[in-house]
């Protein structure tokens, strides 16, 4: 299992951060939805899935 990074829900938003460790993480984007915030990640993310 590959930690890519995290999504914080706060409030309204919920936050994507890029990073292995939570509290050096590295806020990448906001968003309305968990969905979109996933998927933030997943896009910005320097690793591929499977690996």
């Amino acid at each position: 299992m590959t930690i890519l990074g995290y999504v914080q829900e706060t409030g309204q938003r919920f936050v994507s951060l890029l990073g292995r460790v939570y509290n050096t993480s590295v806020e990448v984007s906001q968003a309305l939805t968990l969905h979109h915030a996933v998927r933030r990640l997943l896009a910005i993310s320097p690793l591929k899935c499977g690996e």
